[in-house]
């Protein structure tokens, strides 16, 4: 035992050099290590919790990223899907006014069957019928660049108010008969309803 104890000696004296001499376990709770030795022994921790921190920001970052793009594409074929409908659903009022009488009267019935609201304007700029606002009826149309558009032969398209205290109006204004302009407005709520409940499920399928 006394030959064994010898030869772990230079041993020993070797690892106190380095680490110092072994203390007892009740006198660890209140020793700091020198920095020459804390360094080594815990830096791992913060500097791997900085690796894990960067990595799981890049998946967030890209996830977001993706599902950004995604409610993007999204709300743009929603746009596209309403222009074309609003277009096609305009042109089919300018075939039915086109020989129609009591245009002030038939407009609500039109709008009733499209689900927007109707504007006929005249080729004087005085609008014909609102399914909305029958009482403007006979009063001109206004700074409306839609209907402008549509008076060139082309597909007016706008988002704006009508007034001031309504929400936001998606507009697809296209030319009528003998120089008349029909314009159908939706409330962008309600396009944005549409798209909810599909980001939503985008997301927590995500």
């Amino acid at each position: 035992a006394r030959a064994v104890t010898e030869t772990l000696a230079p041993a020993r004296r070797v690892r106190q050099l380095v680490v110092g001499r072994a203390m007892q376990t009740g006198q660890l709770d209140e020793t700091l290590l020198p920095k020459t030795l804390a360094l080594p022994i815990f830096a791992s921790d913060p500097l791997s919790s900085v690796a894990y921190a960067t990595e799981a920001a890049l998946v967030v970052l890209v996830g977001a990223g993706t599902l950004w793009e995604i409610e993007r594409k999204l709300a743009e074929d929603l746009l596209t899907a309403l222009r074309d409908r609003l277009t096609n659903q305009g042109r089919a009022v300018a075939g039915w006014l086109a020989t129609a009488r009591h245009v002030e009267q038939l407009t609500p019935r039109l709008a009733a069957i499209t689900s927007t609201r109707i504007t006929i304007i005249g080729a004087d700029g005085l609008i014909q019928g609102d399914s909305m606002e029958p009482s403007t009826v006979n009063r001109p149309i206004g700074d409306a660049p839609e209907v402008v558009a549509a008076r060139r032969g082309l597909i007016g398209i706008q988002q704006r108010q009508l007034r001031s205290d309504e929400e936001l109006q998606y507009l697809v204004a296209v030319p009528g008969a003998n120089g008349s302009v029909i314009r159908l407005a939706v409330p962008l709520g309600d396009i944005l309803a549409t798209r909810d409940p599909q980001k939503k499920y985008i997301f927590f399928s995500a």
